[in-house]
């Protein structure tokens, strides 16, 4: 994904009408995510790629939130996972990225809820 592309989770949309919305709001409301959610996209999105544990530490929120949203921001299609080559025993690691078709399936899905008004 486009390193600009995290300023459009952030900047203000307007209409021609001079209605104003922020963009992650609209995000937030349309995909029914959370506050922390959106800390998480945004930081992942800065980050390129990141454990949990790096996200965790990058926000300041508990991993157990962080791995609440990751799963939730994965369900959406938002991020993708893979596991991390891990060279000992125990859970493996994953890594977590943006979904590079991001920016298309938001215009895409925003264009659908347009029509099916």
């Amino acid at each position: 994904m486009e390193r600009e592309s995290i300023s459009r989770y952030s900047s203000v949309l307007s209409t021609n009408s001079g209605l104003k919305v922020r963009s992650d709001q609209l995000i937030k409301a349309i995909y029914g995510l959370s506050e922390t959610d959106l800390m998480v996209l945004k930081a992942l999105t800065e980050l390129n790629n990141a454990t949990a544990n790096q996200i965790s530490k990058r926000i300041n929120v508990n991993k157990s939130s962080v791995i609440k949203s990751l799963k939730i921001l994965n369900e959406r299609g938002f991020v993708e996972r893979s596991k991390s080559r891990s060279a000992g025993k125990g859970r493996p690691t994953f890594v977590y990225t943006i979904n590079i078709q991001l920016p298309s399936k938001i215009r895409e899905d925003l264009k659908q809820l347009a029509e099916s008004f």
